[in-house]
């Protein structure tokens, strides 16, 4: 049986559905219930804390996915998740800091973009460098050419 098959798979799938529709609460209860199924799983956790962010849930969200790393602090979807977290947020250095952790992981265009993104807002030059490490892994990744673009502009400032 595939994990998907698995009763915490089936009951992750509809929880990913249910947040792609806005609906965190009931996602959140299916994530719970997989948990139950399977504790200290990362991947669940890091869902977890998605959902409890999405509901504005921000303390118990960052506490959840710091949970999850301390489990297993290469869990790149953890990084991110607490990223994103940080930087919707607008905590941007400690945005920065955990997709750098990613990053230094398994690099990718799309990490490297929401690095350069953050760095922005307090390092345009590691920006322009991290939206060019993107680029140099995908030439056609357009969102990595309007952060380079705009940490050129902030340059030229």
């Amino acid at each position: 049986m595939s994990w998907r098959e698995s009763p915490a798979g089936r009951l992750t799938v509809r929880a990913d559905d249910l947040y792609d529709e806005g609906r965190h609460d009931e996602a959140l209860d299916l994530i719970e219930q997989a948990l139950r199924l399977r504790p200290r799983s990362v991947a669940l956790e890091t869902r977890r804390g998605r959902e409890l962010h999405a509901l504005g849930r921000y303390a118990e969200a960052e506490q959840v996915v710091r949970a999850a790393l301390r489990i297993n602090d290469r869990f790149v979807h953890a990084w991110n998740q607490l990223g994103m977290q940080y930087m919707d947020q607008g905590y941007f250095e400690k945005a920065a800091f955990c997709f750098q952790q990613s990053a230094d992981i398994a690099p990718n265009e799309s990490v490297l973009t929401g690095l350069a993104n953050c760095q922005l807002v307090f390092d345009p030059a590691a920006a322009l460098e991290n939206a060019e490490r993107a680029l140099a892994i995908d030439p056609t990744w357009e969102e990595a050419e309007r952060v380079r673009d705009s940490a050129r502009r902030r340059l030229a400032e």
